[in-house]
Protein backbone atom coordinates (compact mmCIF):
# COMPACT_ATOMS: atom_id res chain seq x y z
CA UNK A 1 0.00 0.00 0.00
CA UNK A 2 1.69 3.66 -0.76
CA UNK A 3 1.27 6.08 1.69
CA UNK A 4 -1.08 8.50 -0.22
CA UNK A 5 -3.43 5.27 0.52
CA UNK A 6 -3.45 5.09 3.90
CA UNK A 7 -4.88 8.07 5.69
CA UNK A 8 -3.15 6.86 9.10
CA UNK A 9 0.25 7.24 10.43
CA UNK A 10 2.12 5.44 12.78
CA UNK A 11 2.76 7.96 15.14
CA UNK A 12 -1.03 10.04 14.82
CA UNK A 13 -1.35 9.09 18.41
CA UNK A 14 1.52 10.43 19.95
CA UNK A 15 -0.38 13.43 20.75
CA UNK A 16 -2.90 11.42 22.89
CA UNK A 17 -0.38 10.21 25.11
CA UNK A 18 -1.80 9.60 28.61
CA UNK A 19 1.25 8.66 29.79
CA UNK A 20 4.30 10.52 29.33
CA UNK A 21 4.59 13.80 29.45
CA UNK A 22 8.46 13.42 28.44
CA UNK A 23 10.87 10.34 28.79
CA UNK A 24 13.77 12.81 29.03
CA UNK A 25 13.87 12.69 32.47
CA UNK A 26 14.03 8.72 32.91
CA UNK A 27 16.64 8.28 30.63
CA UNK A 28 20.17 6.73 31.32
CA UNK A 29 21.52 9.42 30.58
CA UNK A 30 19.82 12.07 32.14
CA UNK A 31 21.68 13.83 35.31
CA UNK A 32 19.74 15.88 37.38
CA UNK A 33 21.27 19.07 38.03
CA UNK A 34 23.23 20.09 41.93
CA UNK A 35 20.13 21.08 43.60
CA UNK A 36 17.97 17.84 42.44
CA UNK A 37 20.23 15.52 43.61
CA UNK A 38 18.92 13.80 46.54
CA UNK A 39 20.65 12.51 49.92
CA UNK A 40 24.36 13.02 48.89
CA UNK A 41 25.17 16.25 50.24
CA UNK A 42 28.11 14.86 52.61
CA UNK A 43 29.35 12.76 49.73
CA UNK A 44 29.71 16.22 47.37
CA UNK A 45 31.51 17.94 50.57
CA UNK A 46 33.41 15.20 50.32
CA UNK A 47 34.61 15.23 46.45
CA UNK A 48 34.42 19.27 46.86
CA UNK A 49 37.03 19.06 49.87
CA UNK A 50 39.58 16.92 47.59
CA UNK A 51 39.31 19.31 44.74
CA UNK A 52 38.63 22.96 46.21
CA UNK A 53 42.52 23.50 46.73
CA UNK A 54 43.11 23.26 42.78
CA UNK A 55 41.25 27.20 42.77
CA UNK A 56 44.19 28.79 45.15
CA UNK A 57 47.33 26.31 44.34
CA UNK A 58 46.35 23.97 41.11
CA UNK A 59 46.71 21.72 43.44
CA UNK A 60 43.84 18.99 44.99
CA UNK A 61 44.15 15.74 45.96
CA UNK A 62 43.10 12.47 44.42
CA UNK A 63 40.37 10.27 45.46
CA UNK A 64 38.45 6.86 44.86
CA UNK A 65 34.52 6.98 44.75
CA UNK A 66 33.33 3.40 46.01
CA UNK A 67 29.77 1.73 46.12
CA UNK A 68 27.24 -0.23 44.53
CA UNK A 69 25.57 0.45 41.02
CA UNK A 70 22.88 2.95 40.95
CA UNK A 71 24.25 5.06 43.86
CA UNK A 72 24.61 8.26 42.06
CA UNK A 73 28.85 8.13 42.23
CA UNK A 74 28.54 9.34 38.83
CA UNK A 75 25.97 11.98 38.94
CA UNK A 76 27.74 13.65 42.44
CA UNK A 77 31.47 13.13 40.37
CA UNK A 78 30.50 14.97 37.27
CA UNK A 79 28.05 17.35 39.15
CA UNK A 80 31.49 18.51 41.43
CA UNK A 81 33.40 19.07 38.47
CA UNK A 82 31.15 20.81 36.28
CA UNK A 83 30.43 23.87 39.03
CA UNK A 84 34.72 23.42 39.81
CA UNK A 85 35.06 24.13 35.94
CA UNK A 86 32.53 27.20 36.47
CA UNK A 87 34.30 28.61 39.03
CA UNK A 88 37.42 28.14 37.36
CA UNK A 89 36.18 30.16 34.41
CA UNK A 90 34.99 33.05 36.65
CA UNK A 91 38.14 33.23 38.09
CA UNK A 92 40.01 32.76 34.71
CA UNK A 93 41.97 29.70 35.65
CA UNK A 94 42.65 26.85 33.33
CA UNK A 95 41.05 23.25 33.94
CA UNK A 96 41.24 20.62 32.08
CA UNK A 97 38.89 17.20 32.75
CA UNK A 98 39.49 14.20 31.08
CA UNK A 99 36.53 11.88 32.27
CA UNK A 100 37.15 8.52 31.06
CA UNK A 101 34.75 4.90 31.17
CA UNK A 102 35.34 1.96 31.36
CA UNK A 103 38.84 0.98 29.90
CA UNK A 104 40.40 -2.33 29.89
CA UNK A 105 44.30 -1.47 29.36
CA UNK A 106 46.66 1.13 30.18
CA UNK A 107 47.38 2.36 26.61
CA UNK A 108 43.48 3.07 25.73
CA UNK A 109 43.76 5.47 28.84
CA UNK A 110 46.86 7.33 27.85
CA UNK A 111 45.38 7.57 24.29
CA UNK A 112 42.12 8.89 25.10
CA UNK A 113 43.84 11.55 27.72
CA UNK A 114 45.94 13.00 25.17
CA UNK A 115 43.19 13.41 22.97
CA UNK A 116 41.58 15.49 25.46
CA UNK A 117 43.98 17.26 26.54
CA UNK A 118 46.11 17.88 23.33
CA UNK A 119 49.19 16.04 23.50
CA UNK A 120 50.18 15.48 19.75
CA UNK A 121 51.20 11.81 20.60
CA UNK A 122 50.02 8.53 18.65
CA UNK A 123 52.48 6.30 19.39
CA UNK A 124 53.41 2.55 20.97
CA UNK A 125 55.60 3.83 23.48
CA UNK A 126 53.93 4.46 26.61
CA UNK A 127 56.39 6.24 28.42
CA UNK A 128 56.43 8.67 26.07
CA UNK A 129 52.59 9.77 27.05
CA UNK A 130 53.80 10.45 30.66
CA UNK A 131 57.10 12.16 28.96
CA UNK A 132 54.83 14.42 27.51
CA UNK A 133 52.21 14.96 30.08
CA UNK A 134 54.68 16.13 32.73
CA UNK A 135 55.90 18.61 30.46
CA UNK A 136 52.46 19.89 29.44
CA UNK A 137 51.86 20.51 33.20
CA UNK A 138 55.17 22.16 34.05
CA UNK A 139 55.65 24.51 30.59
CA UNK A 140 52.04 25.95 30.76
CA UNK A 141 51.47 25.07 34.71
CA UNK A 142 48.15 23.65 33.62
CA UNK A 143 45.77 22.00 36.38
CA UNK A 144 44.32 18.66 34.97
CA UNK A 145 41.82 16.54 36.59
CA UNK A 146 41.68 12.36 35.35
CA UNK A 147 38.41 10.48 36.39
CA UNK A 148 38.57 6.33 35.39
CA UNK A 149 35.34 5.74 35.79
CA UNK A 150 34.99 2.41 36.32
CA UNK A 151 38.42 1.95 37.52
CA UNK A 152 38.28 -1.96 37.98
CA UNK A 153 37.96 -2.64 34.75
CA UNK A 154 41.94 -2.22 34.55
CA UNK A 155 42.14 -4.78 36.95
CA UNK A 156 39.64 -7.44 35.53
CA UNK A 157 42.09 -9.38 34.08
CA UNK A 158 44.42 -11.26 36.01
CA UNK A 159 46.00 -13.41 33.27
CA UNK A 160 47.11 -10.09 31.47
CA UNK A 161 49.67 -7.39 32.25
CA UNK A 162 49.02 -5.57 35.92
CA UNK A 163 47.36 -2.44 34.08
CA UNK A 164 45.68 -0.76 37.00
CA UNK A 165 48.80 -0.83 39.06
CA UNK A 166 51.08 0.19 36.72
CA UNK A 167 49.03 3.17 35.36
CA UNK A 168 48.35 4.23 38.80
CA UNK A 169 51.89 4.18 39.74
CA UNK A 170 52.96 6.14 36.72
CA UNK A 171 50.45 8.60 37.38
CA UNK A 172 51.33 9.16 40.92
CA UNK A 173 55.21 10.09 39.52
CA UNK A 174 53.29 12.31 36.93
CA UNK A 175 51.64 13.87 39.84
CA UNK A 176 54.49 14.45 41.94
CA UNK A 177 57.10 15.61 38.99
CA UNK A 178 54.25 18.34 38.67
CA UNK A 179 54.34 18.91 42.30
CA UNK A 180 57.91 19.29 42.65
CA UNK A 181 58.52 21.60 39.40
CA UNK A 182 55.27 23.72 38.48
CA UNK A 183 52.19 25.35 39.67
CA UNK A 184 49.92 22.87 37.81
CA UNK A 185 49.19 19.65 39.29
CA UNK A 186 47.50 16.25 37.80
CA UNK A 187 44.57 15.15 40.22
CA UNK A 188 43.17 11.52 39.71
CA UNK A 189 39.85 10.19 40.50
CA UNK A 190 38.59 6.72 39.93
CA UNK A 191 34.43 5.37 40.10
CA UNK A 192 33.89 1.68 40.90
CA UNK A 193 31.29 -0.14 42.00
CA UNK A 194 33.45 -2.24 43.83
CA UNK A 195 34.13 -1.61 47.43
CA UNK A 196 37.50 -3.52 48.03
CA UNK A 197 39.27 -2.30 45.05
CA UNK A 198 41.79 -1.77 46.84
CA UNK A 199 43.03 -5.54 47.17
CA UNK A 200 43.88 -5.17 43.72
CA UNK A 201 46.27 -2.70 44.48
CA UNK A 202 49.78 -3.33 45.01
CA UNK A 203 51.23 -2.42 48.44
CA UNK A 204 53.04 0.85 47.33
CA UNK A 205 49.95 1.91 45.37
CA UNK A 206 47.85 0.53 48.49
CA UNK A 207 49.89 3.15 50.83
CA UNK A 208 49.78 6.04 47.95
CA UNK A 209 45.90 6.17 47.60
CA UNK A 210 44.50 4.29 50.53
CA UNK A 211 43.24 7.39 52.70
CA UNK A 212 41.37 8.97 49.33
CA UNK A 213 38.29 6.51 49.49
CA UNK A 214 34.55 8.56 49.25
CA UNK A 215 32.09 5.30 49.94
CA UNK A 216 28.51 5.65 48.90
CA UNK A 217 25.94 4.01 50.77
CA UNK A 218 22.49 2.33 49.32
CA UNK A 219 19.46 4.75 49.15
CA UNK A 220 16.64 3.91 51.89
CA UNK A 221 13.10 3.55 50.77
CA UNK A 222 12.85 7.10 51.48
CA UNK A 223 15.45 8.61 49.80
CA UNK A 224 14.41 6.52 46.18
CA UNK A 225 10.84 8.30 47.25
CA UNK A 226 12.00 10.97 46.63
CA UNK A 227 14.67 10.54 43.62
CA UNK A 228 11.84 8.81 41.69
CA UNK A 229 9.13 11.79 42.37
CA UNK A 230 11.36 14.42 41.19
CA UNK A 231 11.97 12.09 38.05
CA UNK A 232 8.37 11.33 38.32
CA UNK A 233 6.84 14.87 37.83
CA UNK A 234 9.02 16.04 35.09
CA UNK A 235 7.86 12.07 33.27
CA UNK A 236 4.20 11.80 33.62
CA UNK A 237 1.01 13.58 32.85
CA UNK A 238 -0.84 14.45 36.34
CA UNK A 239 -3.19 11.33 37.08
CA UNK A 240 -0.82 8.95 34.80
CA UNK A 241 0.30 7.48 37.94
CA UNK A 242 -2.03 5.10 40.98
CA UNK A 243 -1.14 6.31 43.99
CA UNK A 244 1.22 4.16 45.93
CA UNK A 245 3.35 3.24 42.28
CA UNK A 246 6.42 5.07 43.52
CA UNK A 247 5.93 3.94 47.16
CA UNK A 248 6.26 0.09 45.84
CA UNK A 249 8.83 0.66 43.14
CA UNK A 250 11.17 2.54 46.23
CA UNK A 251 10.31 -0.52 48.85
CA UNK A 252 10.88 -3.21 46.32
CA UNK A 253 14.21 -1.60 45.05
CA UNK A 254 15.11 -0.67 48.79
CA UNK A 255 14.50 -3.83 50.29
CA UNK A 256 16.94 -5.71 47.21
CA UNK A 257 19.82 -2.73 46.36
CA UNK A 258 19.02 0.84 47.17
CA UNK A 259 20.04 1.00 43.23
CA UNK A 260 18.25 4.80 42.07
CA UNK A 261 19.02 3.26 38.49
CA UNK A 262 17.29 0.26 38.84
CA UNK A 263 14.30 2.22 40.32
CA UNK A 264 13.74 4.42 37.27
CA UNK A 265 14.28 1.51 35.15
CA UNK A 266 10.97 -0.12 36.75
CA UNK A 267 9.16 3.19 36.78
CA UNK A 268 9.87 3.83 33.21
CA UNK A 269 8.81 0.12 32.19
CA UNK A 270 5.74 0.08 34.20
CA UNK A 271 4.58 3.67 32.21
CA UNK A 272 5.75 1.77 28.92
CA UNK A 273 3.63 -1.59 29.88
CA UNK A 274 0.32 0.51 30.38
CA UNK A 275 0.96 3.00 27.71
CA UNK A 276 0.25 0.60 25.33
CA UNK A 277 -3.42 -0.39 26.58
CA UNK A 278 -4.25 1.50 29.87
CA UNK A 279 -4.72 5.16 31.14
CA UNK A 280 -3.09 5.08 34.49
CA UNK A 281 0.22 3.00 35.41
CA UNK A 282 -0.94 0.43 38.38
CA UNK A 283 0.50 -1.46 40.83
CA UNK A 284 0.30 -4.94 38.60
CA UNK A 285 2.07 -2.61 35.45
CA UNK A 286 4.73 -2.10 38.64
CA UNK A 287 4.92 -6.35 39.37
CA UNK A 288 5.51 -6.96 35.72
CA UNK A 289 8.14 -3.97 34.76
CA UNK A 290 10.20 -5.38 37.95
CA UNK A 291 9.82 -9.01 36.28
CA UNK A 292 11.56 -7.64 32.66
CA UNK A 293 14.09 -5.33 34.41
CA UNK A 294 15.66 -7.95 36.54
CA UNK A 295 15.73 -10.37 33.60
CA UNK A 296 17.22 -7.62 31.51
CA UNK A 297 19.20 -6.53 34.84
CA UNK A 298 21.54 -10.16 35.06
CA UNK A 299 21.79 -10.39 31.41
CA UNK A 300 22.75 -7.35 30.96
CA UNK A 301 25.33 -7.87 33.31
CA UNK A 302 26.99 -11.22 31.84
CA UNK A 303 27.10 -9.24 28.73
CA UNK A 304 29.83 -7.30 30.41
CA UNK A 305 32.06 -9.82 31.59
CA UNK A 306 35.76 -10.14 30.82
CA UNK A 307 35.57 -13.43 28.10
CA UNK A 308 37.21 -15.86 31.09
CA UNK A 309 34.70 -14.64 33.54
CA UNK A 310 32.10 -15.85 30.94
CA UNK A 311 33.66 -18.90 30.40
CA UNK A 312 34.25 -19.46 33.93
CA UNK A 313 30.04 -18.42 34.77
CA UNK A 314 28.99 -20.84 31.91
CA UNK A 315 31.02 -23.31 33.88
CA UNK A 316 29.72 -23.17 37.21
CA UNK A 317 25.92 -23.01 35.50
CA UNK A 318 26.61 -25.98 33.72
CA UNK A 319 28.04 -28.05 36.52
CA UNK A 320 24.84 -29.96 37.89
CA UNK A 321 26.13 -30.81 41.19
CA UNK A 322 24.60 -28.99 43.72
CA UNK A 323 27.78 -27.57 45.03
CA UNK A 324 30.80 -28.02 42.52
CA UNK A 325 34.42 -27.86 44.30
CA UNK A 326 36.33 -24.98 42.91
CA UNK A 327 38.13 -27.75 41.02
CA UNK A 328 35.40 -29.57 39.74
CA UNK A 329 34.51 -26.24 38.27
CA UNK A 330 37.60 -26.08 36.97
CA UNK A 331 37.67 -29.44 34.95
CA UNK A 332 34.54 -28.55 33.69
CA UNK A 333 35.91 -24.94 32.70
CA UNK A 334 38.54 -26.71 30.86
CA UNK A 335 35.81 -28.68 28.83
CA UNK A 336 33.98 -26.07 28.05
CA UNK A 337 37.64 -24.36 26.44
CA UNK A 338 38.32 -27.44 24.55
CA UNK A 339 34.76 -27.56 22.95
CA UNK A 340 34.79 -24.17 21.95
CA UNK A 341 38.34 -23.81 20.91
CA UNK A 342 39.24 -20.98 23.91
CA UNK A 343 42.89 -21.31 25.74
CA UNK A 344 42.25 -21.68 29.32
CA UNK A 345 43.91 -20.00 31.57
CA UNK A 346 45.24 -21.08 35.23
CA UNK A 347 42.98 -22.72 37.87
CA UNK A 348 44.29 -19.62 39.92
CA UNK A 349 43.07 -17.41 37.56
CA UNK A 350 39.31 -19.34 37.48
CA UNK A 351 39.77 -18.84 41.44
CA UNK A 352 40.01 -15.22 40.60
CA UNK A 353 37.19 -15.22 38.27
CA UNK A 354 34.95 -17.08 40.35
CA UNK A 355 35.48 -14.14 43.26
CA UNK A 356 34.68 -11.77 41.15
CA UNK A 357 31.72 -13.29 40.20
CA UNK A 358 30.49 -13.54 43.63
CA UNK A 359 31.42 -9.75 44.37
CA UNK A 360 29.16 -9.40 41.47
CA UNK A 361 26.40 -11.87 42.95
CA UNK A 362 26.13 -13.92 40.04
CA UNK A 363 27.89 -16.80 41.69
CA UNK A 364 27.39 -18.14 45.63
CA UNK A 365 30.93 -19.41 47.10
CA UNK A 366 31.38 -20.98 50.34
CA UNK A 367 33.12 -23.88 52.65
CA UNK A 368 31.55 -27.64 52.49
CA UNK A 369 31.17 -28.87 56.09
CA UNK A 370 32.50 -32.17 56.45
CA UNK A 371 36.84 -33.24 56.11
CA UNK A 372 38.95 -30.75 54.29
CA UNK A 373 35.65 -27.60 54.16
CA UNK A 374 36.98 -27.23 50.15
CA UNK A 375 35.12 -24.59 48.76
CA UNK A 376 32.35 -24.80 46.34
CA UNK A 377 30.78 -22.02 43.73
CA UNK A 378 27.18 -22.37 42.27
CA UNK A 379 25.47 -19.96 40.40
CA UNK A 380 22.82 -17.65 41.76
CA UNK A 381 21.01 -17.52 38.66
CA UNK A 382 17.24 -17.61 38.14
CA UNK A 383 15.29 -20.27 36.16
CA UNK A 384 13.28 -17.80 34.04
CA UNK A 385 17.24 -16.11 33.51
CA UNK A 386 19.07 -19.29 32.82
CA UNK A 387 17.91 -20.10 29.35
CA UNK A 388 18.62 -16.87 28.36
CA UNK A 389 22.15 -16.49 29.40
CA UNK A 390 23.19 -20.11 28.11
CA UNK A 391 21.61 -18.94 24.70
CA UNK A 392 23.84 -15.93 24.88
CA UNK A 393 26.59 -17.69 25.57
CA UNK A 394 26.55 -20.33 23.30
CA UNK A 395 25.67 -18.13 20.19
CA UNK A 396 27.09 -14.68 20.32
CA UNK A 397 30.45 -15.06 22.60
CA UNK A 398 31.97 -18.86 22.03
CA UNK A 399 30.66 -19.28 18.05
CA UNK A 400 31.38 -15.72 17.15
Amino acid sequence: MSQSDNTTNLFDDYSENKIFESTRPLGYEFFPSLENIVAREEEIKQIRKKLKGILKTGYGENFVVTGNTGLGKTTCVKAVLNQLDEKMQEEDQDLTVSYIEACTNERQVLRKLAHDIEIDYRGSDLSKYYHELKNKIVEEDASYILVLDDIDHLFSDKSQNDHGNSLLKKLYEVREYALNNSDGGLVVGGVTNNSDIYDQFNPKNRSRYADDTIDFSEYDSHQLRKILGNRAEKAFKQTALQNGVLNKIAAYVAKNSGDARKAIRVLKKAGQIAEETHEQVKMDHVDEAIDEVETNQILKSVKQLALTKKYVLYSVMEERRKKPSFKQVYDKYEKVCSEWNNEPVSERQVRYAIDDLDMFGLVETGSKSGRGGKKYAKARIKDDVEDDILGYMEEEVFDS
